[in-house]
């Protein structure tokens, strides 16, 4: 077996064996739409105080990289805009940076007992990029060996550690995984900022607009929120919420949706405001209305719509051709202004996807009117805390919408609320008859037994293949 060369130090702690198959869920899920926000790394949830440690003695500072997770290359799968980044660890300051481009700020990890920290960011960065982070000041990241010691797991160091715009090769490597992850948004306007929780107008390109509205206006940009951590549940972002602009709000609206075969046109609305949405959405062919219905949206809330076509609309379809509509909303929140906006939509029938797609172990998926409504299965665990491994049944069990699936077949959902202990995410693409992705389960279940009020962090992912 090829060994690699002597890496950084290692602070010696104890060791914990993880399965090689369960790792797999520190992979980022990196969303088939390129719509979606998604994460890059092993989440600092996993690592308990006693992890062990990596640093960069005898040097005063180094970088390091995840080159491979899993056995596979760990780059961005899809540009967009880093907003923020989470790693555990102890001592000095952490930053994050894009080899061969910039930095984000640093930030301080915990002195004495190992801890995680949160850090936003604007760092904007392209598929294909490689992240490495910057210790400094005698900084170190929790990590965990590779089981097997096979290269599975791989990282990269530079000491010295890397400047802005450097991409020399790395001084060494050493096999493991670092507790380390950074959230990347899309950036749809190229305006640097993330649309889902930096740019106001969430990287939607200029609209028509009416009521009070100017021809040509566009809801204002700039500024925004940064991610929060959700108290430990496996990294997820929670979008702070923007207040409503002067204007009237504007969605961002898709370009693209599929209708069931009883002509309904699935589509999904997200209402990024601080305030609850009234109004209406329509649907167009040039001038003739082909369907529409009223809309509410709670603030930070969103609907899966279903808008039904006319008859012309529907054997259109089932003779296999392609819609150009205009979708319409017309938004107001209470004694706010109005505001339409349009955006042209591409409407594609759905049933080159529609059907219940299976696997032997048991694994089901079913797509119905182009959207995801059935995803569930079972799976093995591993246990941090305890240290054992557990079955769990997963299912789409939570308050969020179904996924659409996308114009080019793709599809990406996760539990963020409602979801209780085990939580699900997951993402594929449906290509012919087969289907095919990523999912990662975890379970914060109670611990029993300790006398005390705490939870375990069970975790495990997988790459699934269906088939109808």
């Amino acid at each position: 077996m090829r060994r690699h060369p002597r890496g950084p130090s290692v602070t010696p702690m104890p060791h914990r064996p993880l399965l090689a198959t369960t790792v797999i869920a520190a992979l980022a899920l990196a969303a088939g739409d390129a719509s979606a926000a998604y994460t890059l790394g092993t989440s600092p949830d996993a690592a308990l105080p006693d992890s062990p440690r990596a640093g960069c003695a005898p040097a005063p500072a180094c970088s390091v990289a995840q080159e491979r997770l899993a056995n596979e290359p760990l780059r961005v799968t899809l540009p967009g805009v880093v907003v923020g980044w989470r790693a555990h660890g102890l001592g000095g300051q952490v930053r994050l940076r894009r080899v061969g481009g910039g930095a984000t700020a640093p930030a301080a990890l915990p002195s004495g007992t190992a801890g995680s920290v949160a850090q936003s960011a604007q760092l904007p960065v392209a598929a294909g990029d490689l992240l490495a982070f910057d210790l400094l000041d005698g900084a170190q990241l929790s990590r965990e060996p590779d089981p097997f010691q096979l290269g599975a797991y791989a990282i990269s160091t530079w000491a010295p550690p890397l400047a802005d715009g450097e991409t020399r090769t790395p001084s060494s490597s050493f096999e493991g995984y670092l507790y380390a992850q950074a959230t990347i948004e899309p950036d749809a306007d190229g305006d640097g900022l993330g649309d889902e929780t930096q740019d106001p107008d969430h990287g939607q390109p200029p609209v028509r607009t009416g009521g009070d509205g100017v021809a040509g206006d566009t809801p204002p940009g700039g500024g925004g929120g940064t991610p929060d951590g959700d108290g430990g549940r496996g990294g997820v972002s929670t979008p702070r919420l923007t207040p409503i602009p002067k204007g009237g709000p504007a969605l961002r609206l898709p370009a693209k949706a599929r209708a069931g075969a009883d002509g309904a046109v699935a589509l999904q609305l997200a209402n990024p405001y601080a305030a609850a949405l009234t109004g209406s959405v329509t649907l167009k062919q040039g001038r003739a209305r082909l369907a529409g219905t009223r809309l509410s949206l709670a603030a930070g809330g969103s609907r899966t719509l279903r808008l039904r076509l006319g008859a012309a609309a529907r054997r259109a379809l089932a003779g296999g051709a392609t819609l150009r509509l205009t979708l319409t909303t017309t938004l107001k929140a209470k004694g706010g202004k109005a505001r339409t906006t349009t955006r042209a939509l591409t409407v594609l029938s759905s049933t080159a996807v529609d059907g219940t797609y299976r696997a032997s172990d048991g694994q089901v998926m079913v797509v119905r009117g182009g959207v995801v409504t059935t995803f569930s299965g079972d799976i093995t665990l591993w246990c941090t805390r305890a240290k054992v491994q557990k079955r769990v049944a997963y299912f789409m069990g939570s308050d969020d919408p179904d996924p659409l699936v996308g114009g080019d077949g793709s599809f990406a959902w996760e539990a963020t609320k409602g979801y209780g202990v085990v939580k699900l995410k997951f993402d594929g693409r449906v290509n012919g008859r087969t289907a095919s992705g990523k999912l990662v389960v975890e379970d914060r279940s109670p611990l029993l037994g300790t006398g005390r009020f705490e939870f375990d962090y069970c975790f495990a992912g997988k790459k699934w293949t269906l088939r109808r």
